[in-house]
């Protein structure tokens, strides 16, 4: 009652719209595809899932389907070496293109201890 939160509402997404008026975005949606980083990609019962980390160190899980960037990206598909992520981006005409964007998973260099 009062001025407490409701602790079954997400903290990320509450359903409704910021002050601006645009709707809230997760962390993912917050910086670019190009700056995340594909850290390891696990096999379970359901697929893939993907752990990427954002600038400021922060781990996340990515499963297909998953919104990421700044321009509507979708999680596209997870394989075992990589997360194909699809973007819509507007051109220098204004025309909304939709672009592939791929995060690769960097082996790890061999003799390196």
């Amino acid at each position: 009652p009062g001025e407490r939160r409701d602790p079954f509402v997400s903290l990320l997404r509450r359903g409704g719209t910021r002050q601006g008026g645009e709707d809230e975005v997760t962390p993912l949606q917050r910086v670019d595809v190009s700056e995340l980083t594909l850290v390891g990609i696990v096999k379970n019962p359901r697929g893939y899932t993907a752990l990427i980390e954002t600038p400021d160190g922060r781990g996340y899980f990515l499963r297909e389907g998953t919104p990421v960037g700044k321009n509507q990206g979708v999680v596209e598909k997870i394989l075992e070496d990589r997360v194909i992520v699809k973007e819509k981006k507007a051109d220098f005409l204004g025309q909304i293109r939709v672009s592939e964007f791929v995060l690769t998973l960097k082996k790890k260099e061999e003799g390196k201890r």
